[in-house]
């Protein structure tokens, strides 16, 4: 079932790592849906990927030399070049090589916007990764943190974008306070993402915000799904762009999906503040969502057989499902537009 989400959805780059993570002469395992991964840096900030498994018994392997680039399986010691060549076996030093058609399968690997690109397709991957992201030199900050949480990739997904819990899982310190407010959202959705803007409101927002914005401000936010599994989210305060986070939703294995959140900032002389105190926010928050949404994917496993009575504010994570099956076929989305309002 796993393998199956996969299909189609391994089409599209992922971001697998921070690049500020692998230094020089490091490697880094990680997971993939399901499938091990081997990235490193070399002497010369290269950075490569190969699927973590020897052409030979199938066992995990390690960077043995980083000037080399040279891969070593520590069962056997078959050693492989960056390219997935072997190169030497020690227990049959005269083989002929050419011969064997033994090889490791490399992955393309890009990095770009801080962070590590790979991709598990076949054929020639996409020119184009599947967003950019705010560039520092126009004044913006960035912080960047992982976590790894007990749930399905799709409804990490959807927690990500979904607005309708904050004032009640982050009571206080995104929403909560005072009376809802009314907000009209359009729901645009293209081939490969949808986005859904909020109009611009005059709200009140949790204490911690208040501390750094002040009270009763223009908001302007949106929410955008792009595949294969990242969400952004935008905020532009009395018209000026100031928040954007992105999140990328990597399954681990089935269950199991890792967050990576990169949360870039604007607010001029307080960018130092908002960089001492958005790390803590920003740990708390995802523990809040971590607790949620465990329970929630323990209880859709008991009750498989429950359907979701759904409303029109679900529609945004309807149609990123739909987006992503279309993906599996390796089709694409109908574009379409629609409204409708929350209150938050």
């Amino acid at each position: 079932m796993f393998e199956t989400t996969a299909q189609g959805l391994a089409d599209h780059w992922h971001a697998v790592a921070f690049a500020q993570d692998l230094k020089k002469k490091q490697s880094f395992k990680t997971k993939l849906y399901g499938i091990p991964l081997l990235l490193w840096r070399d002497t010369q900030a290269q950075v490569f990927a190969v699927a973590d498994v020897c052409a030979h018994k199938r066992a995990p392997l390690a960077i043995t030399c980083f000037k080399q680039n040279t891969l070593t399986c520590p069962y056997h010691g078959w050693q492989y070049k960056q390219d997935g060549r072997v190169c030497h076996i020690p227990s049959s030093p005269d083989i002929d090589l050419s011969k064997l058609n033994a090889s490791l399968h490399t992955l393309p690997i890009r990095q770009a916007n801080g962070l590590l690109w790979v991709y598990l397709g076949k054929g020639t991957p996409p020119s184009k990764l599947p967003l950019s992201l705010a560039d520092p030199t126009k004044g913006w900050q960035h912080v960047q943190l992982k976590k790894q949480f007990d749930t399905s990739e799709e409804l990490l997904i959807e927690n990500f974008m979904d607005a309708t819990h904050t004032p009640f899982i982050h009571r206080g310190i995104i929403r909560g306070h005072g009376a809802p407010t009314q907000h009209q959202v359009q729901l645009k959705v293209a081939s490969h993402q949808l986005l859904a803007s909020y109009a611009e409101t005059t709200e009140k927002i949790g204490v911690a915000l208040q501390l750094i914005l002040g009270k009763n401000l223009r908001i302007k936010h949106s929410d955008a799904f792009l595949l294969p599994n990242l969400v952004k989210v935008d905020y532009a305060i009395n018209d000026v762009p100031r928040f954007m986070a992105v999140i990328a939703c990597n399954p681990i294995t089935e269950g199991k999906t890792e967050a990576l959140v990169r949360l870039s900032f604007r607010f001029g002389k307080l960018n130092f503040l908002v960089k001492r105190a958005l790390p803590w926010l920003a740990r708390k928050v995802l523990a809040q969502d971590f607790d949620i949404t465990q329970q929630q994917f323990a209880n859709q496993k008991i009750f498989a057989q429950q359907k979701d009575k759904s409303i029109d504010g679900d529609m945004m994570y309807h149609k990123m499902r739909l987006i992503r099956r279309a993906a599996q076929q390796r089709q694409a989305m109908t574009p379409s537009e629609s409204n409708f309002k929350l209150f938050l």
